[in-house]
Formats: C-alpha cells, structure tokens, sequence
C-alpha cells in the first residue's frame, strides 16, 4: 500500500523510535479512541494512544476566533438519548448549555419567503408538511432494525437495495417538499439522497435513541428536545482536551501509525518515532483513513472491501462574527433554507462557547447535487438587511477537521446495496484516489 512507502525501513531509524510495551495500543485520539483507553486504565490494563496530528479531538475542533473567543469547526451539539457523551462531558468537568432557539426560523422555497416558529420548528408550508410527513414513516421502518446488527433487519436485502432518493420520491409528490427532505438528508449525512442506502439511513436513525426511547429522524434535524438542544461550555473539543489530559503520557502526538504487524500474540505498531509492542491493538480512525495503514498479515479481503464501500461525506463550514445579533430584532431566530444551483447552504445563529457578546452565523455548503431549480430568492440589499459596519469579520473555516491530512471526511455515509455495486465501485475508485493525492497519514 501507499503507507508502506513512507515507512521508514532502516536499522537506524529503528533505533531512533521510542520503543514501549503495553498491554492495548489505541490508534487514534478522537472521542472513540480516548474513551476506550479510559476504559482501559479503569480495568487496570496499561494502554497508549497514537495520534497522527498535533491535537487529539478527532472530527471535534476548536478555532480560535478572537482572543478568548472560539467557534466550532466540528462536532457542536448534543441532545436526548446521548446520555453516555453527556455523561463523559460531566465526568471531565465540562459544563453544557441549551442552545439559542427563540423567535423564528426562515423559510425560503420556489422563490418565496416565510416565517414560522423556531419551537417546535413546524412550517405550515404544504411542501414543507409533505416532506415531514415522511417522519414516522421513517421511525415506524427503523424500529424494525437492530442497531448492533442491521443486516438482520427482516427487509433488510429490499432496504439495502433502494436508495434513500427512491423513497423520498416514492413518498413526496412535490419538488418543494423534496427540496425540503434534501435539506435534511445533507444535513444529516453530508451527502445527496441518492447515494444514500435507504437500509443504513435506517440504521442512523434507529441509533439516534437508547435502551428506552426509539430512534427519531425528528430527534436527528430538531433543536427543541432534538441534537442540536445543547452544547459546551467552552466548546466541543474542551471533551477529548480534559481527557486527555487524565490520561496524560499515555496518549502521545504527532505520531502517525505506518504499519500493525502479528507475530504470534504480539502485535507490533509501528508509528514515526515510536514502536509499539502490545497483547491487542484498537484502530479508532475513520475507514478511510484505517486503510491506509499497512498491515501483517493483510486485513481480510471482506474487510477492506466494507471499509471502501464507506465514503466520508463532504461539508464546508464558514464562520461571519457580528457585534449584535440584529436579525433576533426583526423576529428572525436564525436564516433558514435557501435553494440554489450549487446545493443548499444551510445557516445558524448562535453565540460563541460562554460568550454571549459576540454571535456567530455558521455557513456549511454541501459541495454535492445541486441541479437546476427555481431562480432563487435574492436577499435585500447590503444597506437593506444590516447596518453598515455591523460586521466585524468574516472567517473562512473550509472545514479544517476534514481538510486535515487524516480527518477522513465528515460523515460516513453508507451506499446502496447490490443493485448499485457499479456505482459503489466509482465512489471507491474516487475515494483511493483522492487518498493517493493527499495521503491521511503523510507527515505534515
């Protein structure tokens, strides 16, 4: 593999790695990998993580936009059914906060604009109730899949052969309302419908519960008792930054894994400047990023063949920073949808992390889809819509936790079934060659 390349080979550079030896090595310092080597510790097993980058978090990161002041350019959010990364949150002394949803959102579809409340978050556009509509139709399907094993869902060969597009258009009669149900599809997974199989959209929802309530695609799109009903004090990242620090020496940066060798019960990890001999080896990195390591003896051809098949979704994120949020004086909680050639933009208002002088409009733009549409709505003019001078900056983020040489994209996404292998092959085919030109685990 390409992994191989870079790896140094010479008894030289051999003697120059860190040499260690522990009874579990983690790869990879994202949420998954951290609480897995706090697991460890626990049990009374001694554990090291290796993190390619300088920074642990994984696809969570803070960005500092002004002195004391950060926005998140990854994961923000969370809400009901995630009592564990609550929990987590708590337990490294991260405190949260309900998320701004007061007023109204905007509603812009065929050209025409509207308001309706942010709670519960319901239009009364009937486009926009055909595309809700097909809410517990959804949730009524996912609730027949296992979440540890949706394979054995009862449809779940039929499911995994239609596209999550088929059902949206088997489901809505009007472009609007289709339009709408895009919105969220991308929001949620980063990607078009079409390339979606309906079998692992149903899966995602069925996961967005717990042991005692069901999983909703409400839960997943809604703020008011929904994902986005909370966030962190401080930001996202202060989670995997506090445990890291309890974890301390263990986890160790800028070391990006090259090589997982078996030899009999030991496992060799072998990462720059440093080598790793331990009982077990847990890979907590994103597929696409797993397969660029090089393994001995190689994975099994199932193996890889699944973790190809799962391509990272494609998002970019915008940051504008204004002295006052002058839309909340007009009624407007936030902007909502807007249709356009090049894909929806889907925006939020909100403070930054326990600093409520300064507020932030996040922009993300799904680079995917698009197509022609009704001429857009065109916002008033400059002087129309914000006093000159309102704005103090505007920072591109361009999404830096998936621009970053191992953050593997932003959402994985689960493409259709048999009766789309060919177009599962081209994903595949774009995904390896995308990972040539960049490679995840280049030094940087």
């Amino acid at each position: 593999m390409a992994a191989t390349a870079a790896l140094p080979a010479t008894a030289a550079a051999k003697r120059h790695r860190r040499q260690r030896r522990v009874d579990v090595c983690i790869v990879g310092a994202g949420l998954a990998g951290l609480t897995a080597a706090r697991n460890i510790v626990r049990s009374g097993r001694d554990v090291v993580v290796l993190e390619a980058r300088n920074r642990v978090g994984g696809r969570i990161q803070n960005k500092t936009i002004a002195p004391g002041v950060i926005t998140e350019v990854g994961a923000e959010y969370v809400g009901p059914t995630q009592d564990r990364m609550v929990a987590l949150a708590k337990a490294v002394g991260v405190d949260t906060f309900p998320t701004y949803n007061q007023g109204s959102n905007v509603l812009i579809l065929d050209g025409q604009r509207s308001l309706y409340p942010a709670t519960p978050g319901v239009s009364d556009n009937p486009q926009f109730l055909e595309a809700i509509a097909t809410i517990p139709v959804l949730d009524q399907m996912a609730a027949e899949v296992p979440v540890a094993a949706p394979w054995k869902a009862p449809r779940a060969d039929e499911w995994d052969n239609q596209t999550l597009a088929q059902f949206r258009d088997q489901q809505i009669p009007s472009a609007g309302g289709r339009q709408v149900f895009d919105v969220a599809s991308r929001a949620i997974w980063g990607t078009e419908a079409a390339q979606l199989s309906l079998l692992y959209a149903l899966f995602y929802i069925a996961s967005a519960g717990n042991p005692h309530t069901p999983g909703s695609l409400s839960r997943l799109i809604s703020t008011p008792n929904g994902a986005q009903a909370v966030r962190f004090v401080g930001g996202s990242q202060l989670v995997p930054i506090n445990l890291a620090k309890r974890l301390g020496a263990r986890v160790v940066l800028d070391a990006p894994v090259r090589r997982i060798e078996r030899s009999g019960k030991t496992v060799t990890v072998i990462a720059d400047g440093n080598e790793v001999s331990a009982q077990r080896v847990i890979v907590a990195v994103p597929p696409k990023v797993a397969l660029d390591i090089d393994y001995a003896p190689a994975l099994p051809r199932a193996k890889s063949r699944l973790l190809r098949r799962i391509v990272p979704g494609t998002e970019r994120k915008w940051a504008a920073i204004y002295q006052r949020p002058f839309w909340r004086e007009r009624g407007a909680e936030r902007p909502g949808r807007r249709r356009r050639r090049a894909g929806p933009q889907h925006l939020r208002q909100h403070p930054a992390p326990g600093h409520a002088r300064d507020h932030v409009r996040l922009r993300r733009r799904r680079r995917l889809g698009g197509g022609q549409g009704p001429k857009p709505y065109r916002p008033p003019r400059r002087a129309d819509r914000e006093p000159r001078g309102v704005l103090r900056r505007r920072v591109p983020q361009h999404d830096r936790v998936h621009r970053e040489p191992v953050g593997g994209g932003a959402v994985d996404q689960g493409l259709p079934g048999r009766a789309h292998r060919a177009q599962r092959a081209r994903h595949a085919r774009a995904a390896a060659a995308q990972a040539r030109r960049h490679h995840p685990l280049r030094r940087y």
